[in-house]
């Protein structure tokens, strides 16, 4: 089982948790702790490739996440997404058996190898003009960069 970076640390998964929330009240976003961490978000990136492969990964990933961080409806499980699938006008049983196939898999693997080459490690990542930037909180260096290199 992946414990994630903070699991086996009480004090610092206490401050993610309060880090997300301090983070989501600053920005405005809707926020409610999830009942589970971590989760297996394996089947949810499957879909994430196909919906990438046809165009509606960012709708798609929108509403896991909201689903997933206010309604505690956990990214990986069917209920998440059913939900998210359905919402987008995507048949979720068709999807997740594409998600499933050798194909669907290979998709992953494939993606996660582009990652590696490229240094990524986690969520999310920005690459500017070949230098890596890891976390939300970086978005804005890594424009900076951008624009003068």
């Amino acid at each position: 089982m992946n414990l994630g970076p903070f699991l086996p640390y009480p004090n610092k998964m206490e401050y993610m948790w309060r880090d997300i929330e301090r983070r989501a009240e600053r920005v405005g976003v809707p926020y409610s702790r999830p009942s589970t961490y971590p989760v297996n978000s394996l089947l949810t990136a499957r879909v994430a490739c196909i919906a990438a492969a046809e165009g509606w990964c960012q709708p798609f990933t929108e509403k896991v996440f909201a689903l997933h961080w206010t309604e505690n409806r956990l990214v990986g499980t069917e209920d998440n997404l059913d939900s998210a699938l359905t919402s987008l006008g995507q048949d979720p049983v068709a999807v997740k058996a594409r998600a499933q196939t050798p194909e669907g898999k290979e998709a992953l693997k494939q993606q996660t190898e582009v990652a590696k080459s490229l240094r990524i490690f986690g969520a999310p990542s920005f690459l500017s003009a070949g230098e890596l930037f890891w976390g939300d909180d970086r978005l804005e260096e890594a424009c900076d960069w951008a624009a003068s290199h």
